[in-house]
């Protein structure tokens, strides 16, 4: 374990009522003025309300499981992801935070296939459209050729 490394916890023996509330179950790694290792949870970003973990809990009290470090990676923001294998982006973001919190690891170079399947699906996407409107257009089109009061519009 090491400052900035980053896990996804869970609790061993969770509390029977909303063990979870206000938690993101994302921990970022800090050191103390003891030179101990903190565990904090990123759903509050400081103050009294944040949740943190010792070290000696592992295996106790949480269970975690490793994501990356933070020193290995750099942020981006969501729309470039588009551009990179999943196994290259540590996705930290949660229902409270402030933005997203995206990020690259270091020196990972953009990947073809990813960036086809994003091209794939942009073009289905606008098939698909076309293909609404086409239909809608149509629709309208009737509607004009038998106009009447009666007519919803």
């Amino acid at each position: 374990m090491k400052v900035n490394d980053v896990y996804r916890w869970s609790y061993i023996d969770p509390p029977k009522i909303d063990p979870y509330w206000c938690k993101s179950q994302i921990i970022i790694v800090s050191k103390n003025n003891n030179d101990e290792f903190l565990l904090e949870d990123t759903y509050w970003s400081g103050g009294s309300s944040t949740r943190i973990f010792k070290e000696h809990e592992v295996g106790k009290t949480i269970e975690i499981q490793f994501l990356g470090n933070l020193d290995d990676y750099e942020k981006i923001s969501k729309y470039h992801t588009r551009y990179y294998n999943p196994k290259d982006i540590l996705d930290i973001s949660h229902k409270n935070s402030m933005g997203d919190l995206i990020y690259l690891k270091k020196g990972a170079q953009k990947d073809l296939q990813i960036m086809e399947k994003e091209l794939q699906y942009q073009i289905t996407k606008c098939e698909d459209e076309i293909r609404y409107k086409t239909s809608l257009l149509k629709d309208l089109q009737e509607k004009l050729s038998t106009l009447s009061v009666d007519t919803y519009i």
